[in-house]
């Protein structure tokens, strides 16, 4: 059965603003890409990389999700069904390609991958079994997908419920937030068992992902829109006060929430304007379109492959070329095919551009 959202209330505003095409935002998906290969390639010498980038990929998926959606439901209403299979068409071929490749070699004994690894893995549970404290070996990674898919399962459900409310939307955005935060604080006392959870955990994670909601809900409304920057400039201030506190909490729970605050502003001062600085050049904007590739498949090749990193790059990067080329876009083709309304199209060309969005 179709569900449908119907939200004329969002329409005027939605008028005023669209999504459309943005090359900067392939830009910003470039950079969290790279800061987390840069991370995996040297975690020593770049400890806190990996958290910023996919802290942006984070916030970035919140907004992207939400404003395609909000822009569908002005043109006729939410297909959460079709949400679904575009999900499911940009995101699992190329999952199920590196589960097939990684089952092979665990097979041969090239890889020291566990049954239950490839399960999490290809079932999006992988944050959770991390949160536990288990290892994925060379998959260790799928835990942001699965943080990502479970948010793709519930917030169209979410919107579904709030309907025509969008001051209302953004109240559960902040209280997202502000749960979120508590959950971190209540969970963290600095041993390893709560570092995973608080690290891995969807509900800990879910500040950053409702940062980009917020945004794309504030863009809709006046007053909202108006309230945003001073309420991130607020919530930036009192982190970055927050963080000069010595104790295990500041340092570990409230100062890389600043991670989402700013990249929520640096999103609503490329949106709201005419970018064309560098994120839009080419070579950042070609990585950020084929982020998920690249995401995907670099950490098994510097898990599995003992070569010099130059060469790690290089075969990471033809296998993230090989998975465009060969699954990525046949699946959006085939799903481009079977669109049904101008909207939809706009959609899958805005969500082509990489990692889970």
């Amino acid at each position: 059965m179709v569900m449908v959202l119907q939200t004329a209330g969002m329409q005027p505003t939605g008028e005023r603003w669209r999504l459309g095409h943005r090359p900067a935002l392939d830009g910003l998906r470039g950079i969290a890409v790279i800061l987390v290969v840069v991370h995996h390639a040297a975690p020593t010498a770049w400890p806190a990389a990996g958290t910023v980038g996919v802290t942006i990929f984070f916030t970035l998926s919140g907004f992207l999700i939400t404003s395609l959606l909000l822009e569908e439901a002005g043109c006729g209403g939410i297909r959460v069904g079709r949400f679904y299979l575009r999900r499911a068409a940009r995101l699992v071929p190329a999952l199920a390609a590196l589960l097939v490749v990684s089952t092979a070699l665990s097979a041969v004994g090239s890889a020291q991958l566990t049954e239950g690894s490839i399960v999490a893995a290809g079932t999006y549970t992988a944050n959770w079994v991390a949160a536990s404290g288990t290892m994925l070996g060379a998959l260790q990674h799928t835990w942001s997908l699965a943080i990502e898919e479970q948010f793709y399962l519930l917030w169209p459900l979410v919107l579904l419920a709030v309907g025509r409310r969008p001051l209302l939307l953004a109240g559960i955005c902040v209280s997202g937030i502000v749960g979120s935060l508590s959950v971190k604080f209540w969970m963290y006392d600095g041993t390893p068992e709560s570092v995973w959870r608080v690290y891995f955990g969807s509900d800990a994670r879910a500040d950053a992902l409702l940062w980009g909601c917020l945004l794309a809900v504030a863009l809709r409304s006046t007053r909202t829109t108006r309230a945003l920057p001073a309420i991130s400039s607020a919530a930036l201030l009192v982190c970055l006060l927050a963080s000069f506190d010595s104790s295990y909490a500041a340092r570990n729970v409230l100062w890389p929430s600043v991670i989402p605050v700013v990249t929520t502003l640096v999103l609503f001062a490329v949106v709201r304007g005419g970018y064309r600085g560098w994120l839009t050049s080419r070579p950042i904007v070609l990585v950020g379109r084929r982020s998920y590739g690249l995401y995907l498949w670099h950490y098994p090749v510097f898990v599995l492959f003992d070569a010099p990193l130059v060469a790690e790059l290089g075969l990471a990067w033809a296998l993230t070329l090989l998975s465009w080329r060969l699954v990525e876009a046949p699946a959006q083709r085939w799903l481009h095919r079977g669109e049904r309304t101008p909207a939809e199209s706009r959609l899958v060309v805005v969500q082509t551009g990489g990692h889970a969005t």
